[in-house]
């Protein structure tokens, strides 16, 4: 009893975030949506994600469930997870089997007929063994208490990627300080003596350039110059790339553990691994032209 009371208030400490702005709320979708986007190739979106070799166990037991679009509904569940791991630092993935019975020697046997990707919202009561104890919480209904099989339950860390679990939580604090829309509107309509919209967006577009300095992101691109954009552009690619590749290897993780079989079927990204540092260093010493390296980096706009 007490260990379900401290989870409510763990759930409740870890998922109480402050209400988004326009400013911070651009931050985490700009952050978060789009992965085909930024990573696929426009017109093949529905292969960014693919399991190889072709036709192995594991793409045959996911698209069981999946059967319509196996790489879409991959991507929503990797979107919801990023989404919750760069406001949270922490996301959870339940790879969920279906059983069917099968006779072998008048014997019947439970085999994996197919699998299941959920996600879930909330946080580790206590671990027994094989068992795992979580509460989690769905928006307008009450908490519950759900017994996990260990093995199926997958955990996403920030500190896995060397971040700490309120880093990204932070900036979006921090950038709702300087979101010119909400503070200009008071400003304006108390009519303070010597208000400047001009030089008070001007502020606050620099600050949050400092603020989000290590991420690569911009709210737009007034003033600044092309190279610059271009910078930034690189800098949240490889952020987005490393958050990516880090969520798939853990689900990769997860599909041996059920399976039991190094075998069965990894799940890959369909993206180029570009060298952003390298054509960066290029692009400086004149042997990229900004053309070439902007199509690269803006190639699906």
């Amino acid at each position: 009893m007490n260990k379900l009371f401290f989870a409510q208030k763990r759930f409740e400490r870890i998922y109480n975030k402050k209400r988004d702005n326009l400013c911070s709320d651009r931050f985490f979708q700009d952050l978060n949506n789009f992965i085909s986007f930024y990573f696929g190739d426009y017109n093949e979106r529905k292969k960014l994600f693919y399991f190889e070799p072709s036709g192995c166990v594991a793409e045959e037991l996911f698209r069981k469930k999946y059967y319509q679009n196996l790489s879409f509904e991959i991507e929503q569940n990797i979107v919801q997870v990023t989404n919750y791991l760069l406001r949270y630092g922490r996301a959870y993935l339940y790879l969920q089997p279906e059983y069917i019975k099968t006779a072998d020697n008048n014997s019947y046997t439970d085999d994996i007929s197919a699998i299941e990707m959920m996600f879930y919202v909330g946080c580790i009561i206590s671990k027994n063994g094989p068992k795992t104890y979580f509460y989690t919480k769905s928006k307008g209904f009450e908490g519950e208490k759900k017994e996990l099989v260990s093995d199926r339950l997958i955990e996403f860390n920030l500190k896995d990627i060397g971040f700490g679990n309120n880093y990204f939580k932070k900036i979006g604090n921090r950038l709702c300080k300087y979101d010119t829309t909400s503070s200009a509107t008071k400003f304006l309509s108390e009519q303070i003596e010597g208000y400047d919209f001009i030089m008070h967006k001007k502020y606050n577009e620099i600050e949050s350039l400092k603020i989000t300095k290590k991420t690569g992101w911009y709210i737009n691109t007034e003033e600044l110059s092309n190279s610059y954009i271009m910078f930034r552009r690189i800098q949240m690619n490889k952020l987005k790339k490393k958050i990516l590749d880090y969520i798939v290897e853990e689900i990769n993780k997860g599909i041996i553990k059920l399976l039991g079989d190094q075998s069965a079927g990894t799940l890959r990204i369909n993206v180029k691994d570009l060298d952003y540092d390298k054509m960066w260093n290029d692009y400086l010493k004149g042997e990229m032209t900004g053309s070439n390296l902007n199509k690269v980096l803006f190639r699906n706009y």
